[in-house]
C-alpha cells in the first residue's frame, strides 16, 4: 500500500517572521559594538559568545535571516537538501558560540553561589543568540515537512520507524553509561576534596552551594538519565499524591534532557578540543593533567549517554499523528 501525501496547511510563517525580525535586530546590536568597540565586558569569560563572536557572529545573524527567507518559500530556489543543510549548519554554530548559557542556568541554580559569576545581561544577550538559533531551526524543520516529508503535518515518511513500546538495550546502556559519567565526576575529584579556585568562603554559601551541587548532581545525573528509560518517566509512579497513574507531561522530561544533553556535549566538546589543543596547562587551578582528562572526559561519557538515551525518549513518547495516524 503506497501512503498519499498528506498536503501541507495554509498557515502563516509566523516563527519564520519573528526570527528574521529578531536575527536583524540582533545582527545590528553586534555590528554596532564591533563598529564602536564598545562590547560589554561579561562573565565569566568577558565575551558573552564563545568561538563566532562579534564578526562571526554578525555573519551567522545575515546567513539567518537568507536562509529563513529561502526556506519559507513555497518551492526551494535551491536543492531543498542544500538549505536545509546550511540552515541545521547555521543553527548549530550559533547554539555552540552561546554554550555558555550552560554555566548561567548551573550558577543560577545555585543561586550564584558556585563561584561562577552570575550575569543578567550575559545570560540575557547568550539568550538572544540561542533564540536565533531556536527560530532558524523551527523554520528549517517547517521547511522540511513542506518539502521532502510524507506527512507535511508531521515530518514522517513510509520509512518512519514506529515509535518503540518498550526499552531496548542500548536505550538502557545509555542511560546508566550517563549515571557511569556522573559517577566518576564525583570519584574524579574526591582525592582533591573542596580544592577549587571557586569553592565559596563564606561558610552559608559554602552549605548552599555544596547542596545544590548535590541535588544538581542527582537529578541530572543520576534521575533524569532514569527517567528517560524507565517507565517513571512517562507515568507519575504511585507514590506520588493525586498524581499517581497519569502521564508525565512530555517537556517535563524532554526540555530539561535536551538542555543537558546539548549544554554538556556542546561546551564539555570545546573543553576537549582545547585539551587537545594547548593542553592542560591551560585549565590551571593547582590539579594534576590527568585530573583534566578525567573530570572533562567523564562529563562527556555522562553527556553522549543522555544524548543516546534522550533520543530513545523522545522517539518513544513521539504521539500519533492526526492525518496520517503514523507513530
Amino acid at each position: 500500500m503506497t501512503a498519499t501525501r498528506t498536503p501541507a496547511p495554509a498557515t502563516t510563517h509566523h516563527v519564520a517572521t519573528l526570527t528574521t525580525v529578531w536575527a536583524a535586530l540582533y545582527g545590528l546590536l553586534r555590528l554596532y559594538w564591533t563598529l564602536t568597540d564598545t562590547r560589554p565586558r561579561l562573565p565569566p569569560v568577558g565575551d558573552d559568545l564563545i568561538a563566532f563572536s562579534d564578526w562571526p557572529i554578525i555573519a551567522l545573524a545575515a546567513t539567518t535571516i537568507t536562509l529563513t527567507t529561502a526556506l519559507t518559500r513555497p518551492t526551494p530556489s535551491l536543492p531543498a537538501r542544500a538549505l536545509l543543510g546550511a540552515a541545521w549548519a547555521t543553527a548549530a554554530l550559533i547554539t555552540l558560540s552561546a554554550v555558555l548559557l550552560l554555566l548561567d542556568v548551573v550558577s543560577l541554580l545555585l543561586l550564584n553561589t558556585s563561584g561562577i559569576p552570575f550575569s543578567p545581561a550575559a545570560m540575557a544577550a547568550r539568550l538572544g543568540a540561542l533564540a536565533m538559533a531556536l527560530g532558524l531551526a523551527h523554520t528549517a524543520r517547517r521547511a522540511h515537512r513542506r518539502w521532502i516529508a510524507d506527512c507535511a503535518h508531521c515530518g514522517r515518511t513510509p520509512r518512519t520507524r514506529p515509535a518503540p513500546q518498550s526499552t531496548p538495550a542500548w536505550a538502557y546502556a545509555a542511560a546508566y553509561t550517563a549515571i557511569a559519567g556522573c559517577l566518576t565526576r564525583v570519584l574524579v575529584q574526591l582525592p582533591f576534596g573542596e580544592q577549587s579556585p571557586m569553592t565559596p568562603t563564606d561558610s552559608t554559601e559554602h552549605a548552599i552551594a555544596a547542596t545544590g551541587l548535590l541535588l544538581l548532581l542527582g537529578g541530572s545525573g543520576v534521575l533524569l538519565p532514569l527517567a528517560l528509560v524507565h517507565a517513571f518517566g512517562r507515568t507519575w509512579p504511585r507514590w506520588i499524591p493525586s498524581l499517581a497513574g497519569r502521564r508525565v507531561p512530555r517537556p517535563l522530561v524532554l526540555g530539561p534532557a535536551l538542555f543537558a544533553t546539548v549544554g554538556m556535549n556542546a561546551y564539555f566538546g570545546m573543553n576537549l578540543a582545547g585539551l587537545l589543543l594547548e593542553g592542560p596547562d591551560v585549565y590551571g587551578g593547582g590539579f594534576p593533567d590527568w585530573f583534566w582528562w578525567a573530570a572533562i572526559g567523564s562529563y562527556l561519557v555522562w553527556g553522549l549517554g543522555l544524548a543516546a538515551a534522550t533520543v530513545f525518549f523522545a522517539r518513544r513518547t513521539r504521539p500519533a499523528c492526526d492525518h496520517c495516524h503514523r507513530h
